[in-house]
């Protein structure tokens, strides 16, 4: 409804994700500094507009680990925020996959809007990307599909790539980090904000 939307459209502000990362819904008007990279992100229903501290972690981990030119895959890419932020700051090719019908729609949506071509939207499992391989593998999700699919997100990930894991509460850290370290990887840095973490890995 009508209603709803105005509704929603009010609690939907500019965030200030770091002095450089600003996320920002279409309808609210911004002047862009120099250096600065504005995502535009219509929420709908899907999760990651930034205003989620997992959403920021990985924003604030990105920020520091991109380097030009790698390839990246985003796992259960939601909003695809995480994604379109690869891509501007400098990632050569970008996945986006999650297994949400909805959510791939309004991702498709999301990389049409912030004009980032090199972003690719994929709607199903990890299954899906077979045996591709990344530079850095992004996964913002629960701490039980993190652990299910841990064996296929090392396997996919480049030697001496990394692997950035969140939706995770601080008391989650010491398992995730157990049972990924079992399949070699190494943990380099942990990131919290309020009750959640972020672990980025070495391959």
């Amino acid at each position: 409804s009508k209603n709803w939307n105005e509704e929603w459209e009010k609690n939907v502000n500019i965030i200030e994700v770091s002095d450089r990362i600003i996320i920002k819904p279409t309808f609210r008007e911004l002047t862009q500094k120099k250096n600065q990279i504005v995502i535009t992100i219509d929420p709908k229903m899907s999760f990651g507009t930034g205003e989620h501290q997992t959403t920021k972690i990985v924003l604030m981990l990105l920020e520091k680990y991109i380097k030009n030119d790698i390839t990246v895959l985003d796992l259960g890419s939601g909003t695809g925020v995480l994604g379109i932020a690869a891509s501007k700051l400098g990632a050569a090719k970008i996945i986006c996959l999650d297994n949400d019908e909805w959510c791939y729609i309004n991702a498709k949506e999301n990389v049409e809007k912030n004009d980032v071509n090199n972003v690719e939207v994929i709607e199903g499992e990890i299954e899906k990307i077979s045996d591709a391989k990344f530079d850095l593998i992004l996964a913002n999700i629960n701490k039980n599909i993190l652990v299910d699919v841990k064996k296929k997100i090392v396997e996919s990930c480049n030697k001496g790539g990394l692997i950035i894991l969140c939706g995770l509460l601080v008391s989650d850290k010491e398992e995730i980090e157990r049972q990924y370290s079992k399949l070699g990887i190494t943990a380099l840095e942990f990131l919290q904000i309020d009750d959640w973490i972020g672990i980025v890995f070495q391959n």
